[in-house]
C-alpha cells in the first residue's frame, strides 16, 4: 500500500512538473512564434522537439508501458495550454497521440507494439490515421478503399484525403473494406511501402503548420501481421480512436476560445484618447460575461466525461460539438467587440478565428456529432 501511494504521488508530481513547463513555454516561446508559423506554414520542428524532450507524448502512458503514468486529462490539459497560444502545434500533438499512439496502445498485437510503440511514444515515429476519402468523407458504408487477402498478404487499393501529419508519418493506419464482404479492417502500412504515394500539402485556411495531404494506395502489399490487433474489427476500433481525438479537439477548442478571449479582453481594457474604454460599455461587458460562462461550462463538461467514461460516444460527441461551437462563437464575438482591430491580420485575433473553424470539421464534423447525438431520439417505443 505504501509503494502504491508513493508511486501515485510521484506520477502526480511528474505530470504537474511537465504541465508547469508547458504552460510557461506556451505563454512565452509559443506565443512569440505562432504568427510567424501561421504565415510560413512551416512545420514547427524546434518547438515539437522541445515538447517531445519534455515527455509530452509519454505523459498519459502507463509506467508499465514506458510512460509517466499521468491521467488522460493531463494530456488534454497540455493540448489546451498549447492551443491557447499555437493551435496548429496542438493539432500536431493531438494527432500523434490519438491517431498514432492510441490505436497501437489500445489495439496493437504484442508484435505490433514491440515494433512500433516505443518509437511512437518517443516521437521518433509519427503515425497518421487514414479514414476519410474524397467526396464521401468518413462513412463506412461508402468506403471505396479495399483490402484483398492473397497468399498471406493484403493488397490495398484506394485513395484517402485530408490526412493530418501525412508528410511526417512513418506509418499509416489505413481503414479499408474487406473485398467481397461487408467487413472492414485497419491496416498498419509503413510510409515507404511500394505503392504508397503521399500527395502535396493542402493549402488550409487555419491550423496552417499542421501538414495535411492526401494518400494514394496502388497495389500496396502488407503481410497479414500488419492487420491492427490481428483481427478485422475496424468499426469498433475506429469508434474508440475517434472518441479519443474528439476529446482532444474539445480541449483544443477550449484553448482557442481562451486565447481569443484573453486577447480581446486586453484590447477592450485599453485606455482611449477620446471617449470611454470599450470594456466600459455594458454591451461589451455582457458579451464577455456570456463567453466566460460558456468556456467554464464547456470545461466542466469535458472534465466530467474524463472522470466518468471517455468511451461514451454520446457524451464525447456532445462535448466535441459544444466545444467547437464555443470556439467559433467566441472568436466571432471577439471580432465584434474589438471592431476593425480584431479584423486586421497584424494581431492574433484574426488567426484565432480561422483556427477555430477547423475544430468543427476534423475528427468528425459538427453535423456528424449531431447525427450521433440524435440517434437516441430515433428508438421506437416498445409496443404495449
Amino acid at each position: 500500500m505504501v509503494t502504491r501511494t508513493t508511486t501515485t504521488a510521484t506520477t502526480a508530481t511528474a505530470a504537474t512538473t511537465i504541465l508547469t513547463k508547458i504552460q510557461a513555454y506556451a505563454q512565452t516561446n509559443l506565443r512569440s512564434i505562432a504568427a510567424e508559423f501561421d504565415k510560413s506554414e512551416n512545420f514547427p520542428t524546434e518547438a515539437s522537439e522541445q515538447l517531445i524532450a519534455w515527455d509530452l507524448l509519454r505523459l498519459p502512458i502507463s509506467v508499465e508501458k514506458g510512460g509517466l503514468g499521468g491521467a488522460a486529462g493531463d494530456f488534454l490539459e497540455a493540448i489546451r495550454m498549447i492551443s491557447q497560444e499555437f493551435a496548429a502545434l496542438g493539432s500536431i500533438f493531438l494527432t500523434q497521440n490519438c491517431f498514432g499512439i492510441w490505436p497501437m496502445e489500445r489495439f496493437g498485437t504484442s508484435m505490433q507494439k514491440k515494433k512500433y510503440f516505443d518509437q511512437l511514444v518517443n516521437g521518433k515515429l509519427f503515425g497518421a490515421f487514414a479514414f476519410t476519402e474524397p467526396q464521401i468523407g468518413s462513412n463506412f458504408d461508402e468506403l471505396s478503399t479495399t483490402a484483398t487477402f492473397d497468399s498471406g498478404s493484403w493488397i490495398i487499393q484506394g485513395e484517402k484525403s485530408y490526412i493530418s501529419n501525412a508528410t511526417k508519418a512513418g506509418i499509416f493506419y489505413i481503414v479499408a473494406r474487406i473485398a467481397a464482404s461487408e467487413d472492414y479492417g485497419i491496416f498498419i502500412v509503413p510510409a515507404e511501402t511500394a505503392g504508397v504515394t503521399i500527395g502535396p500539402l493542402e493549402a488550409k485556411m487555419g491550423i496552417r503548420s499542421l501538414p495535411v495531404a492526401s494518400l494514394q494506395l496502388t497495389n500496396v502489399s502488407v503481410p497479414d501481421c500488419q492487420l491492427l490487433g490481428g483481427k478485422i474489427a475496424a468499426k469498433t476500433q475506429t469508434e474508440s480512436i475517434l472518441n479519443h481525438i474528439r476529446l482532444a479537439i474539445a480541449a483544443q477548442a477550449i484553448g482557442i476560445s481562451q486565447g481569443a478571449f484573453e486577447r480581446g479582453l486586453t484590447y477592450v481594457r485599453k485606455d482611449r484618447k477620446f471617449g470611454q474604454r470599450l470594456i466600459d460599455l455594458p454591451t461589451t461587458q455582457y458579451k464577455l460575461a456570456e463567453i466566460s460562462a460558456a468556456i467554464a461550462t464547456t470545461q466542466a463538461l469535458l472534465r466530467q466525461i474524463m472522470h466518468e467514461d471517455i468511451e461514451d460516444t454520446l457524451s464525447v460527441s456532445m462535448v466535441k460539438l459544444k466545444a467547437s461551437d464555443l470556439a467559433i462563437a467566441t472568436t466571432e464575438t471577439i471580432i465584434q467587440v474589438t471592431g476593425g482591430y480584431g479584423y486586421m491580420r497584424e494581431n492574433d485575433i484574426e488567426r484565432y478565428v480561422r483556427d477555430a473553424k477547423v475544430t468543427a470539421v476534423y475528427g468528425g464534423s459538427s453535423e456528424t456529432q449531431k447525427k450521433i447525438i440524435s440517434r437516441q431520439f430515433l428508438a421506437r417505443d416498445d409496443p404495449e
